[in-house]
């Protein structure tokens, strides 16, 4: 399985501070920026996936396979995928809440907890 190691990302879409964090999802800019590159990361990996599906089986194969088994493949993998995402997400979601909950962090108008607002565990 591949994943997407933070060094692939630029440097202005990675933040390492809380005020950082803060800003690039307040700032329309940022946020925006963020939006694309990860719209152009993603054709890279497609664009890679083709390539790497040429090289590996051939520049045409995809027109000697029945690519809609392939696909219903795909999807049915897609949707595990998506379940095992979805328990993640939830779990996050429930670990944030609880951490909003026990360190009293208050939501700003647009929904988001600052991050400078936790309080690090002993403080």
């Amino acid at each position: 399985m591949n994943t997407i190691e933070p060094q692939k990302l630029s440097s202005s879409a990675v933040s390492t501070t809380d005020t950082d964090v803060e800003r690039d999802y307040n700032d329309e800019g940022t946020f925006a920026s963020l939006l694309a590159s990860f719209s152009d990361e993603f054709d890279r990996m497609c664009e890679e996936r083709h390539e790497e599906g040429a090289r590996k089986y051939g520049p045409g194969k995809f027109l000697t396979v029945d690519t809609f088994q392939e696909a219903l493949e795909e999807i049915v993998d897609l949707a595990n995928y998506a379940r095992y995402t979805y328990i993640k997400v939830r779990m996050l979601q429930y670990a944030v809440a609880l951490a909003i909950t026990e360190n009293q962090v208050p939501i700003t108008d647009q929904g988001f907890a600052k991050v400078s607002d936790f309080r690090r565990s002993g403080s």
